[in-house]
C-alpha cells in the first residue's frame, strides 16, 4: 500500500555540547549530554545514519511489499514532522480509505517505485542553534537533489522537513495545504 511506504524516515544519536550554546533554564542544564546539540560533523553523520537505516530496509523489500515494517518516522523524524503525517494519514484513511490519498509517491526514494536507492553528496548547507540544512542526492532510478530541514530535539538531530528541489516539492508545505484545502 502507497501510505507504508510513506511512513520511513527520521533517528537519534549522541550529542556533544559546544560553548556556543546559549544560556538555558536550570531543568534544561540538568539534562545529559545526549540532549546539547550536536557539531556539523554530528549532523552529516546523522543524516548518513538515518539513509543507510531507511534504504536497508528497502534493500531488503520484495518488489511486491512496503519495505516498511513499523514507522521509521517517529525514529528519524521530528515531532512536529509526525504530528502532520499523524493528521494526514488520518485523514485520508477516513476520507480516502480505497485510494492514495495525499502520498502518490515515497518520500524517501523520491518516487513510487524503488530500486536499491542511495544517498550521496552530502552537503552541510547550514547550521544555527538547533536547526540545521542538508543538501544530498536521491539516486533511485535517477538522481534527485534533495534539501533536509532538521532539527535538535530528545538530544539528536531529526527531518523536519524534505524539499524535493527538483520538482520544487516542499513536503511539509504540501502535507499542511492538503488539510487546509480539506
Amino acid at each position: 500500500m502507497a501510505m507504508g511506504l510513506l511512513l520511513v524516515s527520521c533517528g537519534g544519536g549522541q550529542a556533544s555540547s559546544t560553548s556556543e550554546e546559549p544560556a538555558s533554564p536550570a531543568s534544561e542544564k540538568a539534562a545529559p549530554a545526549t540532549a546539547q546539540k550536536k557539531s556539523n560533523g554530528d549532523v552529516l553523520q546523522r543524516v548518513e545514519q538515518i539513509y543507510q537505516d531507511v534504504f536497508s530496509m528497502y534493500a531488503e523489500a520484495s518488489e511486491d511489499e512496503s519495505p516498511v515494517t513499523d514507522s521509521p518516522d517517529e525514529k528519524y523524524c521530528s515531532k512536529s514532522w509526525n504530528e502532520l503525517l499523524a493528521k494526514v494519514i488520518e485523514y485520508d484513511s477516513t476520507h480516502h480509505p480505497d485510494d492514495i490519498g495525499f502520498f502518490e509517491a515515497d518520500y524517501w526514494v523520491m518516487g513510487q517505485d524503488f530500486d536499491k536507492p542511495t544517498a550521496s553528496n552530502l552537503n552541510l548547507v547550514e547550521q544555527k542553534g538547533n536547526h540545521a540544512v542538508v543538501d544530498l542526492d536521491i539516486n533511485n532510478f535517477e538522481v534527485t537533489h534533495v534539501r533536509l530541514e532538521l532539527v535538535n530535539e530528545r538530544g539528536d538531530w531529526y527531518i523536519d522537513n524534505i524539499i524535493d528541489l527538483d520538482h520544487d516539492l516542499n513536503w511539509k508545505e504540501e502535507m499542511e495545504d492538503y488539510l487546509k484545502a480539506s
